[in-house]
């Protein structure tokens, strides 16, 4: 990441509190073992491939702004969900679950965001 411009200013109190809204906004089961996990995985050394870092860089740029995230906060945070959901290694869920892409996101979660989510999205998402 660093040859991008984006640095990890974040300390491990930050990415406990990032852990820990992962767990309940995106994981959504508050279990402490996924918390250990996904603390340890983000505190480990992690690389995120060309092929993310070029979809989390579009993200931030689309997302730049909206709900008060500057763009190296959401780098920071959808890399983060990446190596914690996938460590980078499939981009299809484990056991042939209906999750896909790096960061586990299920088919109709994705297609009820874009249906029903609008407001969240500022004015350059298309």
């Amino acid at each position: 990441m660093a040859d991008e411009g984006i640095t990890n200013l974040w300390t491990p109190d930050t990415d406990r509190m990032f852990v820990q809204k992962w767990s309940k906004n995106y994981q959504g089961t508050n279990n402490p073992e996924k918390e250990k996990r996904a603390y340890e995985v983000i505190t480990s050394d992690y690389e995120v491939p060309k092929d993310a870092m070029k979809g989390i860089l579009d993200a931030a740029y689309v997302f730049e702004g909206d709900g008060g995230f500057d763009k190296s906060s959401i780098v920071n945070g959808l890399s983060k969900i990446g190596a914690i959901e996938s460590n980078y290694g499939t981009k299809s869920q484990t056991g042939g679950g209906p999750a896909k892409s790096y960061w586990q996101v299920e088919p109709v979660t994705a297609k009820d965001l874009l249906e029903n989510s609008s407001a969240l999205f500022g004015d350059k998402f298309n």
